[in-house]
């Protein structure tokens, strides 16, 4: 089994870029089987977090990748100042859906709190193409974290406490 790890925006974000890099070397050190699937366009050409995203060849490359999918995670930045006054402060948004996501995000969101400002935040599912593809084509549990771009300081810290919940959480599975 092996950790998928997209990052639909890190062809135009620094932020994805380094917790993706952190996030790797935590799974490194655990000896957790991963792979990562970057996104390879501007999401401002084509938004690989949606159903847009279908045909490409980022959505090929995840099907294909994912037949041993065990856990998917899909990172994603954001600018706090771009972002509603309730949730500007917050240094990690775990992206929820009803559909999709569910004990992984809770066991997420209490890990982060112990060391960073995060919530859980509602978003729509159609802003959560490979999430929902592993949740309900492959059966598989998925996480989406939002970065936020001005919270660096806290990347290597969550990177590890994110590898160590899946680790743990695949440990039960």
């Amino acid at each position: 089994m092996v950790v998928i790890i997209t990052a639909t925006d890190v062809k135009i974000s620094n932020a994805s870029k380094s917790f993706l890099g952190m996030l790797e070397a935590s799974f490194n050190l655990r000896n957790i089987l991963h792979d990562t699937i970057p996104g390879d366009i501007n999401p401002k050409m084509l938004n690989l977090s949606t159903a847009d995203a279908a045909n490409s060849q980022f959505a090929k490359l995840f099907h294909i990748k994912s037949t041993n999918i065990s856990t998917h995670i899909d990172l994603r930045s954001y600018d706090p100042t771009y972002i509603g006054s309730t949730n500007a402060s917050m240094d990690f948004l775990i992206a929820s859906t009803p559909e999709i996501t569910g004990e992984l995000n809770t066991l997420i969101v209490n890990t982060l709190n112990d060391f960073s400002e995060v919530s859980e935040v509602t978003v729509d599912v159609s802003t959560m193409y490979t999430a929902a593809y592993a949740k309900l084509i492959l059966d598989s549990p998925t996480l989406t974290i939002l970065i936020n771009e001005g919270s660096m300081d806290l990347y290597r810290a969550a990177a590890d406490a994110v590898a160590e919940v899946v680790e743990q959480y695949e440990k039960r599975a």
